[in-house]
């Protein structure tokens, strides 16, 4: 077995001192980006970095489990004393020990160097603002301090905290937590608006009932204070696994030293993201360190995401600014106020690689249902990302996402990869089975299986369109849109309900909070989107949307509004439904390179003839319907369009008629089809043996006359034969069949013209 090699960093450093202490030592907070790593101080068990947040102590060893110590990467997140973050010498040494940060052995490459922007960028989650001010499931103008928006909750250890006012004595406040899915078991109760705070065992208790075994759930609590003030926090319940394995990891913290705890306690609730949890430990820290400047920026790091802005401010104003930016660089009070908005035209991105990027967007197409099979998504997520493409996003594209952890996963690892920054637009499109889930927005999993407890396998594996929204608006682009192309019908409504939709329906979104985030459904809710197609094509209103970006000025409302005006042609009674920030700034969805399906309906029509070779008429019909629906200013397109319709109707018509034995019904349809395209040869025949069936032998002979007078081909052949035969038993008939022949040109068009592009 090869022995791993070994990086051994003896801190022996010295800074800062605590109260109640003899001695100086210096703490480390630390995250390891690549490689498995195990830590051991003095004659202590190791114990495993995590990958994330985590802390040293002085005279410490860490060790690099892999077998070659270039696949590790383990960084200083924050050093007390310089600007700078360090990255471990690796390569080809296999220890090194340092006696101070100060005096770095050389590497045997240049060691990173972070500026406060890195250090911004490395502190991706930290330095994202919590709570009220940037995301559309939370918001309000009450001063609630936790939960913050889109955390994890310890809910052993659950807390709603506010800023009492003076005049809040003898005042309460109402309290309401309920799941996302608007499931109706609701938590209520009240508490003294000058206490500050709320926890009871009654609270503890409903979260326990709501927390999945092996998936988080989404909770909304809302807060209602006296004269209409009001808070609104979506919050996550992490599964019973994961919660037991964070109350593990909390209990096997041990230390005589209570910074150490404090510190400690403080890195884990930043590696489960529990913001709150973060906070307070911080604020304990603030109290410990009486005033040295080096272990506040420590407690500064466990603040950021939290909404204690009073701790914050104090921080900051006793940390050189410049510091305290790099640290938490855009937290809401150290965020400049915007600028007046100025009338300027809109301007696309800035060129990336050549090409004009306007976002990251991702595509999701959920087909493989055990019981049924979406064979329009196919159709869907390949011709919306192309669309996409040629507006400039960069698309990566998800098939068949069973449960909401691996929606949220393909997010993070898009934005991980194309490196998402404040100027992209997100936009994720979902294609898939669809409803309200006891009133709200899912996008349903297709890890759903027959099982008779349908309800709950339901509930496990669909994700929430608000959940999903979240997760996007925590993410650095400013700037969202959510598609979603699927049902919005109630599979659980209330049977109390004679409408049988939920009194709740709806999608929670708080348009006047948040700026410049944009959601489209396919349908209004409680209703199915009713034009799925079996046929490969794509969903009414993809298509649709995909039709409007190259034929509007790109106007996002404005290629929504032609999007919806084209669904309900395309399938009346769909109704597509817009939810839009009140402060929304102009964003413009127009292609500038390639080909954005501008001739749709040429594509249509060309598909169609497909379906006319195999005779698939009803297929054929809902084809050229689509196409004539998207035809754009093209009148020779247009007319073409007109009389296909014409003639799959004139040939379903004679078809039905002649199933009914009903030959004279049959035959005036059929001659009226071969009327419209003379190719069509099959067409005419049909319809002079429908005539012959009804004993009517003029029709029947002027349309044999037709036949063999066009062409030179095998039915002109039979034309004529069978035209002979009734000819010598009818000679009177002779001279109108000369007289057809006569006026009849030769065919010279092809049976069904494909519509080339124009050079």
């Amino acid at each position: 077995m090869t022995i791993p090699r070994i990086l051994m960093i003896a801190l022996l450093v010295s800074s800062s001192a605590w109260p109640g202490r003899g001695q100086t030592r210096d703490y480390w907070l630390i995250k390891g980006t690549r490689g498995s790593w195990e830590y051991r101080m003095g004659t202590k068990e190791p114990r495993p970095i995590t990958g994330r947040y985590d802390y040293l102590e002085p005279a410490g060893e860490v060790r690099c489990m892999e077998k070659d110590v270039r696949l590790c990467e383990l960084r200083y997140l924050i050093d007390p004393r310089s600007d700078k973050t360090e990255k471990l010498p690796i390569g080809p040494l296999k220890t090194a020990v340092w006696t101070s940060l100060k005096k770095l052995p050389v590497p045997p490459q240049p060691v990173l160097s972070m500026t406060s922007a890195d250090l911004v960028a490395k502190f991706k989650r930290v330095t994202q603002v919590g709570g009220s001010r940037d995301s559309s499931a939370c918001g309000g103008n009450f001063a609630l301090k936790a939960p913050v928006c889109g955390e994890n909750a310890d809910i052993f250890d659950f807390r709603i905290r506010w800023t009492p006012s003076a005049d809040d004595a003898d005042k309460k406040i109402s309290i309401l937590v309920e799941t996302v899915d608007g499931t109706p078991v609701l938590f209520r109760d009240t508490a003294p608006a000058a206490k500050g705070e709320y926890a009871d065992d009654k609270l503890l208790d409903y979260l326990k009932k709501r927390q999945g075994r092996n998936n988080p759930v989404d909770l909304t609590v809302t807060i209602v204070a006296d004269g209409g003030r009001q808070a609104v926090r979506l919050i996550h319940i992490l599964p019973s696994v994961r919660t037991e394995r964070y109350q593990l990891r909390l209990s096997e913290i041990e230390s005589d030293d209570p910074f150490i705890k404090t510190l400690a306690r403080m890195a884990l609730a930043m590696d489960e993201e529990m913001w709150s949890k973060a906070a307070e430990e911080a604020c304990r820290l603030m109290e410990m360190t009486a005033g040295a400047s080096e272990l506040q920026e420590f407690a500064l790091a466990g603040l950021c995401q939290s909404d204690f802005e009073e701790e914050k401010s104090r921080l900051r104003s006793e940390l050189p600014k410049e510091k305290s930016e790099a640290i938490c660089n855009l937290s809401a009070a150290a965020r400049p106020e915007p600028e007046p908005e100025k009338a300027v035209a809109p301007q696309p991105s800035a060129p990336t690689k050549g090409k004009m990027r306007l976002g990251i967007a991702l595509v999701i197409g959920n087909s493989d249902y055990w019981n049924q099979p979406l064979n329009s998504v196919k159709a869907d997520i390949k011709n919306m990302s192309e669309a996409l493409e040629a507006l400039g996003f960069q698309v990566t594209s998800r098939e068949n996402l069973s449960n909401p952890k691996q929606f949220q996963d393909a997010l993070e690892e898009v934005l991980k990869k194309e490196k998402a920054s404040p100027e992209d637009i997100l936009l994720v499109y979902y294609s898939g089975h669809g409803l309200q889930l006891d009133g709200k927005a899912h996008l349903l999993g297709t890890g759903v299986s027959s099982t008779a407890r349908r309800a709950e396998d339901v509930r496990a594996n669909a994700q929430s369109a608000e959940g999903m929204l979240a997760q996007m608006e925590r993410a650095a682009p400013q700037t969202r849109i959510l598609i979603v192309e699927a049902c919005r019908n109630n599979v659980f409504a209330s049977s109390s309900d004679p409408s049988g939709q939920s009194p709740r329906s709806g999608f929670a979104f708080q348009q006047d909070d948040v700026p410049n985030t944009v959601v489209m459904f396919a349908n209004k809710p409680g209703f199915p989107t009713p034009a799925r197609s079996d046929y490969g094509l794509m969903g009414p209103f993809t298509d649709s949307l995909i039709y409007a970006l190259p034929n509007s000025s790109g106007e996002i409302k404005e290629v929504f509004e032609l999007a919806a005006k084209k669904t309900a042609e395309i399938s009346p009674g769909q109704e597509p439904m817009l939810y839009a920030s009140k402060k929304l700034d102009p964003i413009i969805m127009r292609p500038h390179e390639g080909k954005l399906l501008a001739n749709r309906a040429k594509d249509l029509l060309n598909d169609a003839g497909i379906k006319y070779q195999s005779k698939a008429w009803d297929e054929f019909l809902i084809t050229v319907e689509r196409a004539r629906v998207l035809a754009s200013d093209d009148p020779e397109l247009q007319i073409r369009l007109d009389q296909e319709l014409k003639f799959v109707r004139l040939v379903t018509e004679a078809q039905k008629a002649q199933e009914a034995h009903n030959w004279k019904e049959a035959a005036a349809p059929w001659q009226r089809a071969g009327e419209l395209f003379p190719a069509r040869q099959w067409v005419t025949m049909n319809a002079a043996v429908a005539w012959l069936m009804a004993d009517d032998l003029s029709a029947a002979t002027l349309c044999l006359a037709v036949l063999s007078a066009q062409s030179e081909g095998e039915l002109a052949r039979q034309a004529k034969q069978i035209l002979q035969e009734i000819l010598t038993s009818f000679p009177d008939l002779e001279a109108a069949a000369r007289k057809k022949a006569q006026e009849t040109p030769k065919v010279t068009a092809i049976e069904f013209e494909l519509i080339k592009d124009k050079e």
